[in-house]
């Protein structure tokens, strides 16, 4: 977040608000675009106006409205994605219109990532042929939320498929920052945000006395000993 405030928007025009076009495609990424949008309106005093494709957090943040339903990326698996391509293809072009209209300091990225890096390199390579004909480069593009790559034996190959498609890549693991920055693409640990809904470096929500209270009324509800050693396995992305 630091790295996109201060070399990204620091250099906007002091008469003019900038202007950031935003996409998230879920639920998950609608929170994480609503944060950033407080933070950077706080920074700024609120001189910034943001556009782009949302849900509830990013409006209740100043998005004005969505270009169109976030919903409509929010697809996954064979069965589901098949059909829709033809209306994400349309909708990919028509954010490449909005965001020329707009013309934007910043293209921010959340997550969907499958939508959001064809957006960002399809901007890169229209930002490299205006450069050659003389037009000043903008906009900045930034991707919130990188892809797994170090999931897969192939980790750099899969992190240098980024190079020259984003200016900045913000990262939620510690170690992606490396492996990134090792492949070529500018990378900035920015932590998770499942960390900003508890205390970091603290107690957690509520007393003692309430935290044992809850614990031991969850384990009579599932029928737990409340000796009984437990452990909690959390399989999956979410």
């Amino acid at each position: 977040l630091r790295s996109l405030q201060c070399r990204h928007l620091s250099s906007r025009s002091s008469t003019s608000p900038a202007v950031v076009f935003l996409v998230a495609g879920e639920a998950s990424g609608d929170v994480i675009g609503g944060r950033l949008m407080r933070a950077l309106r706080n920074e700024y005093g609120g001189a910034i106006h943001f556009e782009g494709v949302g849900g509830d957090s990013m409006r209740a943040e100043g998005l004005a409205s969505s270009l169109f339903p976030m919903s409509e990326l929010s697809v996954a698996g064979f069965a589901e994605v098949l059909p829709s391509l033809p209306r994400i293809a349309a909708r990919l072009v028509q954010t490449q219109r909005a965001v020329r209209r707009a013309q934007p300091h910043v293209v921010v990225g959340i997550d969907s990532k499958g939508f959001n890096l064809r957006l960002l390199r399809s901007l890169a390579h229209r930002r490299a042929a205006a450069g050659r004909n003389g037009i000043p480069a903008a906009p900045v593009l930034v991707q919130y939320v990188g892809p797994s790559a170090w999931a897969f034996g192939d980790a750099d190959a899969r992190a240098a498929r980024l190079r020259g498609g984003v200016d900045e890549l913000l990262v939620l693991l510690p170690f992606e920052e490396a492996l990134f920055r090792r492949a070529g693409v500018p990378a900035t640990f920015v932590g998770h945000p499942a960390l900003d809904d508890v205390a970091i470096g603290g107690e957690p929500p509520g007393t003692a006395a309430e935290r044992a209270a809850e614990a031991a009324a969850f384990r009579r509800e599932v029928g737990l000993s409340p000796c009984a050693q437990v452990l909690c396995l959390l399989p999956g992305s979410r």
